[in-house]
């Protein structure tokens, strides 16, 4: 009986672990075959026919809602894509991040395994979707902010670009589309009023904000203008364009540009001119290699007491004509080993720079400079400078 018994117990655990093995195998199979029906063959072939088509194999990850995320890397030849679109021409759903391109895929799309998708590239003086639109007419003191009629920019308190956000958040009444292309891939919302201050949100559904390939006067004229936050949120990647996107904010005391992409810019003229009250500003990060003009690019930023521009690649600049006039308070410059050889203009350079006690302009190329007219005037703090360097061939103004 007692033999029995065990063998009955045996039995029982023998078919328990075989259950287990089975469920083992099974699972196994399973996930064997959700992952080969989650790995996609994306063919990407561009609309217009410039560039040869790509096959991409990536694996595809269900969201809640049903639908699957298919992840693309971002590389060189896909970061200029406005939109995907299906061999049938419908647009496909997509949101970019930082560091990729995230196409949204129905499952029936999914289970085909082979997904033919057609991408619209652009070159970088294209307008595209996702891009604000250009501000190079709202330059005066009494400009709209990006076309609003009920919004003048002299009444702008704060100015804060979002990259995530719940749709409760918008302000559906004052709601309106700021996109290059108007087809509401960035919106902007605000809440306030002229006497106070109005707060402004810009945002994009797509998960990014290009700046406007001319994005001059972008954030001019905000006189009243305490914080501009989220500028991280703002991809300058194709920015050419940057003159005056700062000009006459003259309460703003900090500026974090620290993730500009300047790259492709040629031209900074007055892009920081009267920004009064900024007490620190660095511009360590920026990639100057393309710019050729920089007048009066830190004009009046008289709050400042240290600037560094030591990381500037300057050679190809021909404009340096009154560059930091007026910074009173600078009582700290360094330019490294600046690169001059181009510039033609250093009319009032450092006009105005009451309390700079030194400045090693020993590295300076002035052998292709004409003007140099009021360039050290009124720098009354100067105990010594050297300018045994300079060739003066070419100046026809010293005045």
């Amino acid at each position: 009986m007692k033999n029995r018994g065990i063998k009955k117990i045996k039995n029982i655990l023998f078919l328990i672990m075989t259950v287990i093995i089975i469920l083992g195998i099974y699972i196994n199979i399973r996930n064997s075959k959700a992952e080969e029906t989650n790995s996609v063959l994306l063919k990407i072939e561009d609309i217009e026919g410039k560039i040869s088509e790509q096959r991409i194999s990536l694996i595809a990850t269900e969201n809640e809602d049903g639908t699957y995320n298919v992840k693309i890397p971002e590389r060189t030849d896909i970061n200029k894509i406005t939109n995907f679109y299906t061999e049938k021409g419908e647009q496909l759903k997509f949101k970019i991040t930082e560091d990729a391109v995230n196409l949204i895929l129905t499952k029936e799309e999914i289970e085909n395994n082979e997904i033919n998708i057609k991408a619209l590239y652009t070159d970088g003086n294209t307008e595209i979707s996702n891009m604000i639109k250009r501000t190079d007419t709202e330059n005066e003191h009494e400009s709209l902010f990006l076309e609003n009629e009920n919004l003048q920019r002299r009444y702008i308190k704060n100015l804060t670009f979002l990259n995530d956000l719940s749709e409760d958040n918008i302000n559906e009444e004052t709601k309106w589309d700021v996109s290059a292309l108007q087809d509401e891939s960035v919106i902007a919302w605000y809440d306030g009023d002229a006497e106070e201050g109005f707060n402004v949100y810009i945002y994009s559904p797509n998960g990014i904000i290009y700046a406007n390939n001319d994005s001059s006067y972008l954030f001019a004229w905000m006189t009243m203008c305490l914080k501009i936050n989220g500028l991280n949120n703002l991809n300058t990647s194709r920015v050419i364009d940057m003159h005056d996107m700062f000009m006459f904010c003259e309460c703003i005391e900090s500026l974090d540009v620290s993730s500009f992409n300047t790259s492709s810019v040629t031209n900074m003229k007055w892009m920081f001119f009267s920004c009064k009250a900024l007490t620190e500003l660095n511009v360590s990060s920026f990639d100057t290699s393309n710019v050729t003009n920089m007048l009066g690019m830190f004009k009046y930023c008289s709050n400042l007491e240290n600037l560094d521009v030591s990381n500037f690649n300057t050679s190809g600049v021909v404009n340096m004509g009154s560059m930091f006039a007026g910074c009173y308070d600078l009582v700290s410059l360094n330019f490294g080993e600046i690169d001059t050889s181009n510039a033609t203009n250093m009319e009032g350079m450092f006009h105005g720079c009451t309390c700079l006690e030194h400045l090693d302009v020993k590295s300076f190329d002035t052998s292709n400079v004409t003007d140099m007219g009021l360039m050290f005037g009124m720098c009354m703090a100067l105990s010594e400078l050297d300018v045994s360097n300079f060739d003066t061939s070419n100046v026809t103004d010293m005045g």
